[in-house]
Parts: C-alpha cells; structure tokens; sequence
C-alpha cells in the first residue's frame, strides 16, 4: 500500500483561509483547510475514482462518504510549524469520537507525518476486511500494551507516491482485538497516548526521537486499488477531536539498550556489542564479576563479544606451543546464531597485508554456516572434528576492528546446541591447534601478533537463496563469562592434530602425502608413519593404508573430490 508525501506540497500552496464548509467531489483531487488554531482538515482520492466527498464539522471533525474509489483518506489534527522532534512530546494524547460503516479493505485510528525524515506512524485502533500492515515487519514477539490495550508493533516501508524510487519508513501499533465489524455501523471512541507509541516503538528498535513530525491526525483510510472487482463504499462521521500536548523540558538522555557498545579497560577487558541498523532491540549490561548478559529481539545481525584484548606486550609469544581459552555461556535463542570463539590479529607492518579475523564456531542454532561449501580442510582437535574455511570481510566502519580482513573458520561437525532450551555451554579449546591447522590451509595466525580473544554469541540475519533478506523475529538471551586463556612455551611436542590426508604430518595435504603412502603400499621399508600419519593417511577409512588412499588423495589434489567424505 500507498500513501503520499504529496499532501504536504499541496498545503503549502492552500491559504489558510476560514472558509465555510467546504466538500471535496470525485473532480478534486485533494483538499486541505488549515486553521487558525494550527488545527487542519485534509481529504484525498486517488485517481479520482468513483465518488468522495468530504465535509467539515463545525465541533472539531468530518464528515465523509466514499463509493467505488481506488484510495481515499480523511484527517483531522494539528501540524506543527515548525516540526517538532519526536523527544518533544511527553505526552500526546489524541481523542476522537467517530460513528463508521464500510465495507472491503477499511482501517482508523491515528497518523502522523514526518517527511523531512521519510517516516510515518500509524495507530490502528480497527479495520475492515484486511488487517494492516499485513503480518511483515514485527518488532516484538509479544503485543505491547499501552493504556489497557494490547498492540503489535511493526516496522515497514512503501515507495513515495511523489518519487517512486524514495522509500518511507512506517511504523504501525495494531490492536490485537479488532473491535470493528464490516458492513455495519460503528460507534468508536477513545484517547490514543501517542507518546507512548512513539516511545514503544524506540524501545523496539525504531529511532524516532530525533524525527520532525510535521502533524498528528485521526485518521481514516479505505482502499480498493487492489480489488477491482469489490464496490468499496462507506461512511466516516467524526467529532470531538482534540489532541492535548505536554512536552519535555529537555532532551532525555538515549536508552543506552539501543546504542553499539564498547569496553576496553587497562587491564585486557574487553566487551562489545553491535547491531546491524536499527531493526534488532538488544538490552545488556555489564557486571562486576567479568560476565556480560542481555537479550536480543528483532530481524537482523548483531553479536556480543565477552573477551579480553591483549594490553602492550601481554599476547603469547611467539614460541608459545599451548594456547588454551576457557569459555561458558548460558544461551537461549530462536533464529539462526552461533556460540564460540572470535579473536583478530593486529595491522601487520607490512604493506598490502591484512590482519586476521577468526572464528571457532562451537555450536549454532537454525542451518550451519557454509553447510552447502566444501571445507579446506578437516582437522580434528581436543577430540573434536573441524571443517576449516577462510575468506575475506568487508569494511565494518561502525565496529571496533573495521577495515578489511582475511577471514578464517573452525566449524564443529557435530552440534551440542539444545534448540528451544536456555542451556549452557562450556569447554576448553585449544587455539594454538587451530592456529597450525590454519596455517596448514594458507592463513598464519601469529601468536604474537593477537589483538583480541572473545566469547561470542552471534545473531546472523537469514537470507533467501536469492540473497534477499528474510524479516524472520530472532530473540534470546545469553550470559557470557569472561574467558579464561593461558599460554605457555614446551620443548615437548605439540599434541598431534588430524588432518586428512596428512600423511607424513607436515602440516599440509599434498603430493609427498600420496608418495609416502604409495611406496608403503610397495612394501618400501623406509616408508614409514607415526600413530597420527598412520590415521591421517587412511582417506577411505577401511582401517589400511594402500594404494587406494594414495589415489584418493591425489584426486583431492587435483579437485577431483572436493573432500574425504
């Protein structure tokens, strides 16, 4: 559906005359009166369809009678000159007194208008034949209720009438009880607190505080446009209009539940949380004890990190041969996310090279990541099989770490997360492992050069396979401990990691792999394995190494196979 900034160029082009009452045939194409109280009276038809007319009420209102229209609205409220910000009203309570009859697609309540900013808010207090907005966009997952009564929140967009490729926000409040029945005549009334729309609709992700809205109107619309086979006809009666306005003194301070957050401390604490945009409420806080906690409700990508960055001269050597990282969370949630482990490495000194981005996804809820691409590689660490990937991230200017990065992924095979449950999540993970397993598939983790090691639960917004975004509610909560890591230096050997093909375990699979194998299979006597080699080399997983091992691994090299499975 519709609708059109165009009423406002059109007021600006009306004198504000006192006129006497006036109606506006199927000929017009609009009609504004302004008066000289601020108060306004607006009526429009699309496309001059069918028959709308629209007669002012001496008490405050309008009268209004439609027959077979494309789209027609009518309003009574104020404007505001100049526009107010939407921090400006501690209170706006609209009351409205209406008698309605309709048939087909019919809705009332309140509008208002922002067009500075593209954005328009509706409060539907009852509708005919179709409910708006239609089910897309909800901000919550339960109705919030305001003055007794319960709504559902969204958050959409249309095309400008004016401009069919200018895009206007609206935001919607819809009762959950629809008190109207079509084809008979309606008495409706009651005051609408429309700050505490506007503040519901911040607390859920909107960001209307700073938006100028021009007017507040009740407001009345019918629309058949889509239904060209449907007579819409009805009858709008409306009086006793008013709209009390108190406003703030001074501007409040930001619910900070809505803002990106950062902590970095002296000692290492480090603490972020972000959203992509405006579409996902995050609440938080951070506690005395080290643990961060929160809860997330909305439609799109956030993440909160719980960690420590490294201070000046504090990261693992570079000989460092153990490095374990501790972590526990507590997680509940619906929609796609994943728990684990992310770090960064700092900006190399070299020229064109590009810091590392990591992360060791150790369980998620809703489909896997890259589960349609094969892996790299597949190592097995702490008892646990991998599937390693590597890519590139584009700039992210709103985070800490921003830029360009060289990504890379450990992702389980198997998943312990418990959907539908608030379960936690606890393990020790050997990162000096996945460090070497990286390396062996052409991303070199310095253990010097580390940044930053986090516990992570990331909220990832779903995609179609057409890469559009899908508006599916995601919502949960976590606690996240603050992560335990330890590093030391051994001149034992590192404990041994699987990696398939790997037959002289040397860190890479390759042709020297499938050589070695083959002059075992040849009965060459200085051909031998160690325990790992020996189970790195059996790629076909008969419990023997031969020649069909050395086959299969040279089809891998050769991409034939795409991997071991």
């Amino acid at each position: 559906m519709k609708k059109r900034l165009m009423c406002m160029l059109i007021a600006a082009a009306v004198a504000a005359v006192s006129l006497p009452a006036l109606s506006v045939s199927a000929a017009d194409y609009s009609f504004i009166k302004q008066y000289d109280d601020g108060s306004f009276l607006e009526g429009w038809n699309q496309h001059e369809r069918g028959s709308y007319e629209m007669t002012e009420n001496a008490d405050g209102g309008f009268f209004t009678s439609w027959d077979g229209i494309y789209d027609c609205y009518s309003m009574y409220g104020k404007q505001f000159d100049p526009p107010k910000e939407g921090w400006v009203f501690g209170k706006a309570d609209l009351t409205y007194n209406a008698e309605i009859e309709a048939t087909g697609i019919q809705f009332y309540g309140v509008y208002g208008r922002a067009p500075r900013s593209r954005t328009e808010f509706y409060v539907i207090e009852g509708w005919g034949s179709w409910r708006p907005p239609g089910g897309q966009g909800k901000m919550t997952v339960e109705p919030v209720e305001i003055n007794g009564v319960q709504y559902d929140l969204y958050k959409s967009a249309r095309r400008a009438f004016s401009d069919y490729n200018t895009m206007i926000t609206q935001y919607w409040s819809v009762r959950t009880e629809n008190p109207f029945r079509e084809g008979e005549k309606n008495t409706c009334s009651g005051m609408i607190s429309v700050a505490e729309h506007l503040r519901a609709w911040n607390e859920a992700g909107g960001d209307l505080d700073e938006t100028l809205i021009s007017d507040i109107s009740f407001y009345t619309e019918s629309y058949g446009g889509i239904l060209p086979d449907i007579n819409m006809t009805g009858t709008c009666k409306a009086s006793g209009i008013t709209l009390e306005i108190e406003e703030n003194p001074k501007k409040p301070a930001k619910n900070v539940s809505m803002e990106n957050y950062l902590r970095t401390d002296a000692d290492g604490t480090y603490q972020e949380v972000w959203r992509k945009a405006a579409r996902t409420y995050m609440d938080y806080q951070d506690h005395p004890d080290g643990s961060l906690t929160g809860t997330w409700n909305g439609f799109s990508s956030a993440f909160f990190r719980n960690g420590i960055r490294f201070p000046e001269g504090t990261a693992p050597a570079a000989q460092a041969e153990q490095i374990t990282v501790s972590y526990e969370a507590e997680i509940e949630a619906k929609g796609k996310c994943t728990y684990g482990l992310a770090g960064f490495t700092k900006e190399p000194a070299e020229e064109d090279a590009l810091p590392v981005y990591f992360q060791i996804i150790e369980g998620w809820n809703g489909e896997r990541e890259f589960e349609n691409i094969a892996p790299k590689d597949t190592v097995e660490i702490d008892g646990v099989l991998y599937d390693l990937y590597y890519g590139f991230r584009l700039p992210a200017e709103d985070q800490l770490h921003s830029g360009d990065y060289r990504m890379v992924w450990s992702i389980r095979r198997d998943n312990p997360f418990r959907a539908g449950e608030k379960a936690v999540y606890q393990g020790t993970v050997s990162l000096d492992q996945h460090i070497r397993a990286w390396e062996g598939i052409g991303v070199t983790v310095a253990p010097e050069a580390l940044d930053s090691v986090q516990v992570s639960v990331d909220v990832i917004e779903p995609v179609s396979t057409a890469g559009e975004e899908q508006h599916e509610i995601m919502y949960g909560s976590f606690r996240i401990e603050k992560p335990v890591i330890v590093s030391g230096s051994s001149t034992a050997a590192s404990d041994p990691v699987f990696r398939a093909g790997d037959a002289n375990c040397d860190g890479i699979t390759d042709v020297s792999d499938a050589v070695l194998i083959a002059r075992f299979a040849a009965e060459d006597r200085e051909a031998t394995f160690t325990d790992q080699g020996r189970q790195n080399a059996d790629v076909t997983h008969d419990g023997n190494v031969d020649a069909q091992d050395s086959a299969k691994i040279l089809q891998y090299i050769a991409k034939k196979i795409l991997s071991f499975d």
